[in-house]
């Protein structure tokens, strides 16, 4: 199984640009975002929870947890 990094590098260019920017923030910070809620993450990535939630579901997860 791919790391969701990887998928994460993988899927950006196909990524609307408000996910990209969350898939990003997500690559530059990743121990930050371990303990991030969801709405935390998307205020630090300037996005909101349900783009969160989408790029989660994007790389193969059921939700943010």
């Amino acid at each position: 199984m791919k790391s969701a990094l990887l998928k994460l590098r993988e899927l950006e260019s196909t990524m609307s640009s408000t996910e990209a920017n969350i898939a990003r923030y997500i690559q530059n910070n990743p121990e930050k975002v371990c303990t991030l809620t969801v709405r935390e993450l998307a205020e630090n990535a300037y996005a909101s929870p349900s783009s969160v939630i989408r790029v989660c579901h994007a790389i193969g997860f059921k939700g943010y947890l």
